[in-house]
């Protein structure tokens, strides 16, 4: 049995070449039709390696004939009328005047009614596809992602707490998950936890609040690794980015009753891959496998290092993606933003900070570098300049710039300021971030509900609600 189950692959694998020989005869000879034969080199790719399986979904030419038919499952009338009639052509006048033997003529016949009926009993495409619209979002953190002994789940996110949302104004939610909150060790789902993921999910249905569900923190990757946050061996070891890839087959099996204008998938969180080609080659092949598992459902992708805008210069979409949202996070200028954040070595400066203006006086800046030592974010808060709404609208360009190209709607679904900065030069912060949000037609999630950055006051203690934070909120709205 063993023996006969390692032949399934290389059989598999000869199977998907050998029908995609004859599907890219069909782009070039009416007789053979294309699409079907793509569709099963498709299949058993899939089955047989993950690498040829992404190569073909993402192929420039090959795959659009794929992409087209798992989006719409149908083909337009036209398509169905030309291709009908150019095959009887064909068929017809190589029985007539090519072909002088009976049995040939009559097989040629019956491949011919065949192929009439495999073309005809498609649907015809008519209906416009459902789409995915969000605006203004805010992060649901420390539910499924994250959790610590201050966050209990069944009082943490209340049905209560998702009407509040949509009564403030916001139109959808993200809603981080860990891995090691979602599946034991064992690799067995934790049930308990994606009974709490469909009572969300369903909570924020009946408000009428889209969902976007982010595959926040892999036991194999932390974005904040580098900071001795979780591990990091997602990069170098295929066998971890193939449990990633059976994660998201799960996933998707728990999600797709969920309609496609009402949830998105994000694929992971801030990405820290050593090189981009890395995380390129992962966004692929994690694009192909949900294509095929869900054809309409819109799917989420950032660029390398923590989705920050200026590193979409090395980001790479798969070829021919369709139903992608651009994401991207920013928290410039870092000094302000994550004044005195303990888990991070800039915490560690206590002067004077300021926003809009010179994020560091000059006269602190000493102090701030010897704070912040030589730790691994020094590099990406030197921020010793004026940082203004126009230094937002420069730090985003290559974000904007990179989704008007490829025809994608951009999304901030991170980015927020602690509340140890002066207040009135925090409430600006956010409504300056809004404003260019507005400007650039961007999408946003601000980070996040309850817990440090929050708009909403939760007792640690006791587990109960303070007051939300009325002003953040309308600044972020308005």
């Amino acid at each position: 049995m063993k023996r006969f189950a390692k032949l399934i692959k290389p059989l598999l694998l000869a199977a998907g070449f050998f029908s995609l020989g004859l599907g890219i005869l069909g782009i070039f000879l009416p007789l053979l039709p294309t699409t079907p034969f793509l569709l099963l080199s498709a299949y058993c790719f899939m089955r047989s390696s993950d690498k040829f399986y992404a190569w073909l979904i993402n192929h420039k030419q090959l795959g659009t004939y794929i992409t087209n038919f798992q989006i719409h499952k149908a083909l337009p009338l036209r398509v169905k009328i030309v291709s009908i009639s150019v095959m009887w052509i064909v068929m017809l006048s190589t029985a007539i005047f090519f072909v002088h033997l009976l049995p040939v003529r009559i097989l040629l016949i019956v491949i011919g009614a065949g192929v009439t009926y495999h073309i005809a009993h498609f649907k015809t495409l008519k209906k416009t596809t459902a789409m995915f619209h969000i605006q203004k979002g805010i992060n649901l953190s420390h539910y499924l992602s994250q959790v610590f002994g201050w966050s209990p789940r069944e009082t943490f996110i209340t049905r209560q707490d998702i009407a509040n949302i949509t009564q403030w104004g916001f139109d959808h939610v993200r809603l981080p998950i860990d891995e090691d909150q979602l599946w034991h060790e064992s690799g067995e789902k934790n049930a308990d936890a994606f009974a709490y993921l469909h009572t969300c999910i369903g909570w924020c249905l009946q408000e009428k609040l889209k969902i976007v569900v982010d595959f926040h923190i892999l036991r194999s990757h932390h974005f904040n690794n580098a900071n001795n946050e979780g591990a990091m061996t997602l990069w170098d070891s295929p066998a971890e980015q193939q449990h990633m890839m059976d994660l998201w087959r799960e996933l998707s099996a728990e999600l797709k009753q969920y309609s496609t204008d009402e949830l998105a998938y994000e694929f992971m969180n801030e990405p820290v891959a050593p090189q981009p080609r890395m995380w390129n080659d992962l966004v692929a092949r994690g694009y192909a496998i949900l294509r095929t598992l869900e054809p309409e459902r819109f799917l989420i992708f950032g660029p390398n290092m923590w989705q920050m805008p200026q590193f979409y210069a090395s980001f790479e979409l798969p070829h021919n993606a369709t139903r992608v949202i651009l994401s991207y996070h920013t928290y410039s200028p870092l000094p302000f933003t994550h004044y005195r954040a303990g888990w991070l070595p800039l915490g560690a400066y206590t002067g004077a900070v300021h926003y809009p203006g010179r994020t560091i006086p000059d006269a602190e800046w000493e102090e701030f570098e010897k704070a912040n030592g030589k730790g691994v974010f020094a590099d990406i808060v030197r921020e010793k300049r004026d940082f203004t709404k126009e230094t937002m609208i420069e730090e985003i360009q290559p974000a904007v710039e990179f989704a008007k190209k490829h025809g994608f709607q951009l999304y901030c679904n991170e980015f927020g300021c602690l509340p140890s900065v002066d207040r009135a030069e925090r409430l600006q912060y956010y409504r300056d971030m809004a404003a260019v949000f507005a400007q650039f037609n961007i999408a946003f999630a601000a980070w996040d509900f309850k817990g440090d950055f929050g708009i909403q006051a939760w007792d640690r203690t006791n587990f109960t609600n303070g007051a939300a934070d009325t002003d953040l909120i309308a600044a972020l709205i308005e």
